[in-house]
């Protein structure tokens, strides 16, 4: 529910609820309107406060700004509080200039059992009504129609999609004769072959599928369904109008989907084939982890195979990101599914089976970019090996902790162990291993972040960087 209705002591909760079911239709109602719909009730005698609102997408918005929970007193709103004063329909301008330009106001009562709880005002510049004006009286009796209906709760069209400027608008009366045909559906149905005035023409008789229409009919209910028609993808939507619980038109609208659903399907290929690459290299990393497992077996020297067991937790670590992507249609990663991974990999392939180490995993999920989240694998398995191999070499017991943390502006992991720490005298640059110069340089090169180590009972190593979006094509 919405938080200005707690301004609205004498509205009870049925009002409230049928203010909100009426609200759900607003949308539609705004876009066929052209013009901001907004949704005022009594905060008091003499104060109102906005409860709900609805910007048309035909148009561009009066008020750009967010609306709902706005309150007024009559001076702000003489044209509303004449609505509410009278009880019945009120015209006028609202006092100022917003965006330089007079805003003219419709208002309507919306009465709940025949009390008056609210009222709606259908707001646009001078402008644009003006030419909404010079529309068909067709149309504008249809809007008319489809007003009075949604602000009595007669019709939902809370399931209906929006409508822009580009769609095609038509009204069939009860006859199933085209009344009214907007330019935009002049062209769309000369592009399916009519080049023949379609007004009077019986909508059957055009052998388009008109399942919206009849359905509309049918049902007497809002509908809308997607159509194929030669080279060319649909949407169509239909409302019926009644007058008295007598069929007089039906409002149709029709936008053609073809490019949207085209960019879809490409998009869906395009999908499916990074999937199989992120697949195949999974599958060559496990292959190749698999063949370096087996040389190191081979090998009797320590450092040699130590070498070669350090190379396959990388590849895996590597692995691991494009697993996550094989299953992942989206381009983030959530570096704390990747770190369960890493962990359960370090428990069974490098810890001690003899040792009481215990790894623990905090913190949220954070979604990274594929690109970041390998880096952090990468340096979320280095610190982890080199905490267990280098911190409990002598120790049979421990916890090492992975914390995950963000803000607003930057990301940051924390690998913390209760080890033996780093030998006295260590400098980070003249003595990191391998290990630690992988994690300097990912750090440093491909996160552009930062790396700290607080070295005392143990090793707290943390790294942090900027926050990436993901932009999105």
């Amino acid at each position: 529910m919405s938080r200005a209705f707690a301004e609205c002591p004498e509205l009870s909760a049925a009002e409230i609820e049928a203010i909100q079911t009426m609200e759900l239709s607003l949308p539609v109602v705004a876009d066929l309107s052209r013009a901001d719909a907004l949704v005022y009730c009594r905060a008091s005698t003499n104060q109102l406060i906005i409860v709900g609102e609805a910007k048309p997408w035909s148009v561009s918005a009066v008020h750009t700004e967010h609306m709902e929970g706005k309150k007024s007193d009559r001076k702000a709103e003489p044209v509303v509080f004449k609505s509410f004063d009278r009880q019945r329909p009120a015209q006028g301008y609202r006092p100022g200039m917003v965006m330089g330009a007079a805003t003219t106001q419709d208002v309507f009562p919306f009465f709940h059992e025949g009390r008056m709880v609210a009222a709606v005002s259908f707001e646009t510049n001078e402008t644009v009504r003006n030419r909404h004006r010079r529309r068909s009286p067709v149309i504008l009796k249809s809007i008319a129609l489809l007003q009075e209906m949604a602000l009595h709760n007669r019709i939902d069209l809370s399931k209906l999609s929006r409508t822009s400027e580009r769609d095609s608008l038509l009204v069939v009366d009860a006859a199933g004769h085209i009344q009214y045909l907007s330019g935009t559906a002049e062209s769309l149905y000369q592009r399916l072959g009519f080049r023949s005035n379609l007004l009077k023409r019986k909508i059957d008789d055009l052998g388009t599928n008109e399942a919206a229409f009849f359905a509309a009919m049918q049902v007497r209910e809002a509908c809308e369904f997607e159509t194929h028609e030669q080279d060319y993808i649909f949407i169509r939507k239909a409302v019926p109008l009644f007058d008295r619980d007598q069929l007089k038109a039906v409002v149709l609208g029709v936008t053609d989907v073809t490019e949207e659903r085209k960019k879809e399907h490409e998009l869906r290929i395009k999908s499916a084939m990074l999937q199989e690459v992120h697949h195949r290299v999974k599958n060559n990393l496990q292959t190749i982890a698999a063949l370096l497992r087996m040389q190191a077996r081979r090998l009797s020297e320590d450092d040699a195979k130590a070498a070669l067991v350090e190379s396959v937790n990388r590849i895996l670590s590597v692995a691991v990101v494009h697993e996550f992507l094989t299953h992942d249609e989206s381009s983030e990663i959530n570096i704390k599914e990747v770190s369960q991974s890493i962990l359960r990999e370090v428990t069974t392939g490098t810890m001690d089976p003899n040792k009481q180490l215990k790894i623990v995993l905090n913190g949220p999920s954070l979604l990274l970019p594929a690109q970041q989240a390998t880096s952090c694998a990468l340096i979320i398995n280095e610190l982890l090996q080199n905490a267990v191999e280098h911190g409990y070499a002598d120790r049979a017991q421990g916890t090492i902790q992975i914390n995950l943390n963000e803000s607003a502006e930057e990301t940051v992991i924390e690998i913390i162990d209760d080890g033996a720490g780093f030998p006295t005298g260590f400098d980070l640059e003249r003595d990191s291993n391998l290990g630690l110069q992988i994690v300097r340089t990912l750090v440093k090169e491909d996160l552009r972040g930062q790396l700290c180590f607080e070295n005392g009972q143990g090793v707290r190593a943390r790294v942090s960087f900027p926050r990436k979006r993901v932009e999105v094509a």
